[in-house]
């Protein structure tokens, strides 16, 4: 027996992991592996003075931490006293609590977090967006404009479309860790030209938006009727599904960026419509026109349902020169793309999983790029980013052009009466 406990394996004494208490705050921290803790403890501990100036706290966060001037700047305004100082102590615990072990992603979402909910609120997203629009070197020409507010709103907006999947206004950690905000939100301040953002910061996309909006808002009361909305893309969209968006556009959302919930189309809902129309690859677009498409909310779109989109679009087969199709012959080719689990019910999960949704819609309700695709022979399954993105670059060339020879027409014009007058 004393010679099989000699064969048995010597367990190896674990080494005490190095364990020290902050002489600030007298919390014990592990110290091991984590380099940017004692860095910024050594240099908040060498200065004698317990607060912290700006330029102070802006030195340490830039170098020590790695952190974009507007995340400090949003951090600073947080934790500073009515003085506008930091207390180290103050700084010192929450770098305890939101910094140690954590990658450059996850403290920068522990920055702009709010305590009480854990998730970045509307308010703060607001505030973070508002600093970067004010100090991005790419985006000084918008300074006392009229389109620096729009461009302002326009970003919040399309962020919390893109990344708030849950519609509340607040982006979860999920939420923030399954997008692209994080990225952006980091590089941003390495783009010179705000036009290389892909994400949610372009300003071509925001024009392209701001000024679509602008051609339907005839009267410039901020709002737009069903009728302004049906002058969209030449009356490509049929009337049913245009009643539809007005008539549940108020649950797209929990929440309201610009005003209060509104019986008239806001700039808000018109950029929720806009990227689900122009953009049907996204899980976003999909819950969108699949809600509109929905009439008894039960979950499923029915033939019955379809059959009242599918009339409604071709009682405009003759004005747009096109051969009427049998429902039963259009039912099945909407089947035969999307494939769902049941013949006579699609449901959302359908849609999303088929990769046809684009092509389903456009046959239901917008005439127009139903016909591009029955020319073409072939119906795309969507816009991917690339082609979305030449649409926006399209859009904003003819945009740019034709305001540009409005501008030149009116100019002549005065010039000409200024002329006829004087003779």
């Amino acid at each position: 027996s004393s010679s099989k406990l000699q064969e048995l394996p010597k367990i190896k004494k674990q080494k005490k992991k190095k364990i020290t208490v902050d002489p600030i705050t007298s919390i014990s921290i592990n110290f091991q592996n984590d380099q940017e803790y004692l860095e910024f403890n050594n240099k908040i501990s060498n200065s004698q003075n317990s607060l912290l100036t700006l330029n102070e706290f802006i030195t340490i966060c830039t170098n020590v931490f790695k952190l974009p001037l507007f995340a400090t700047e949003f951090l600073f305004s947080s934790l500073s006293d009515s003085e506008n100082l930091v207390c180290k102590q103050k700084f010192n615990l929450f770098i305890i609590e939101n910094f140690i072990g954590k990658n450059l992603e996850t403290k920068l979402f522990n920055i702009l977090k709010d305590s009480k909910t854990n998730s970045i609120s509307l308010n703060n997203l607001v505030a973070i967006v508002k600093i970067i629009v004010k100090t991005h070197c790419g985006l000084r020409f918008l300074s006392g404009t009229v389109f620096q507010q729009s461009y302002f709103e326009t970003v919040v907006i399309r962020i919390l479309y893109s990344v708030n999947s849950s519609k509340t206004g607040s982006i979860t950690s999920i939420e923030w860790k399954q997008s692209q905000l994080p990225k952006t939100l980091l590089s941003i301040e390495q783009i010179q030209d705000i036009n290389n953002c892909k994400y949610f910061f372009s300003y071509r996309e925001f024009y392209v938006i701001y000024m679509k909006w602008k051609s339907l808002d005839s009267d410039r009361d901020g709002f737009l009727t069903l009728n302004n909305l049906k002058c969209y893309s030449n009356g490509a969209l049929s009337d049913l599904i245009l009643e539809r968006i007005f008539e549940i556009k108020n649950s797209f959302r929990k929440y309201n960026v610009l005003s209060k919930s509104s019986k008239l189309f806001t700039y808000e809902d018109f950029i929720w419509f806009f990227l689900s129309e122009e953009d049907k690859s996204t899980i976003q677009s999909i819950e969108y026109w699949f809600k509109c498409l929905d009439f008894d909310c039960d979950g499923i779109l029915s033939p019955f349902e379809l059959e009242q989109f599918y009339c409604n679009q071709f009682s405009r087969s003759n004005k747009w020169q096109i051969d009427r199709i049998d429902f039963k012959d259009l039912f099945n080719e909407i089947v035969d793309m999307i494939q769902p689990l049941n013949y006579n019910e699609i449901n959302l999960n359908d849609l999303k999983r088929s990769g046809m949704a684009a092509p389903a819609f456009n046959i239901l309700f917008n005439i127009s790029k139903f016909i591009i695709a029955e020319n073409r022979g072939v119906h795309l399954s969507s816009l991917n980013d690339c082609e979305f993105n030449c649409f926006i670059e399209n859009e904003y060339r003819n945009s740019r052009s034709c305001r540009v020879n409005s501008n030149n027409f009116n100019n002549r014009f005065r010039n000409q009466n200024f002329n006829n007058y004087t003779n």
